[in-house]
């Protein structure tokens, strides 16, 4: 199935996330950034970058594919945005990524409900319940809405940077396991959520 990994707000960790799925559950990336590096971490073939202007490929709902989408929602993203399974929306704990995180829910949510937030780059569990709290405070979560909460990790900028998943960097290094443990158990969590049928 198809996942898009979205907010107009830039810097809050769509792709490390986008990144770290595929390389974990074998997926491909769609972006609409023509400057990432994804070509660093995934291999040829996995990667489409879709420029300015140019339509984005009807590829099935069901396909094994991450969108790695920034900017505002253009008519170009809509269509992705109503087809995916889930959107994924990446916060960070500032006042400003929280404000305008919320106005991206609140445009998403009209083209798919299946909204999970991702409060990104902890440094304390507390930080979580803030962003929550404030979301839940401006009305643009409900109780559909799911949050998983992601520790702040070098592992995602290894996975950036190698091209190996959090998970992929535990298996080949034992000394990693206890540094990764938390996040890779918060983002496995994430991952089992967003691979369950609809």
């Amino acid at each position: 199935m198809s996942i898009a990994f979205f907010n107009i707000k830039g810097g809050v960790g769509k792709t490390s996330l986008a990144v770290n799925f595929a390389l974990q559950h074998d997926y491909a990336i769609v972006t609409n950034d023509l400057y990432t590096q994804l070509e660093r971490a995934l291999p040829e073939g996995k990667i489409l970058k879709v420029g300015p202007g140019e339509p984005f490929p009807e590829i099935p709902g069901d396909a094994p594919v991450a969108y790695d989408l920034g900017g505002y929602i253009d008519p170009r993203i809509i269509p992705v945005l109503t087809r995916v399974s889930h959107v994924v929306v990446p916060v960070l704990d500032e006042d400003n990524d929280i404000q305008v995180t919320a106005q991206a829910i609140a445009e998403i949510r009209q083209h798919n409900p299946n909204l999970v937030v991702v409060p990104n780059r902890l440094d304390r569990d507390d930080d979580a319940m803030r962003i929550i709290n404030i979301l839940v405070g401006l009305e643009v979560v409900d109780a559909k809405t799911q949050f998983f909460p992601i520790k702040r990790s070098k592992g995602f900028s290894y996975a950036m940077r190698d091209g190996r998943s959090i998970r992929q960097q535990m298996a080949d290094n034992k000394l990693m396991n206890r540094a990764y443990h938390a996040v890779a158990t918060q983002f496995d969590a994430l991952s089992r959520y967003l691979l369950q049928p609809v």
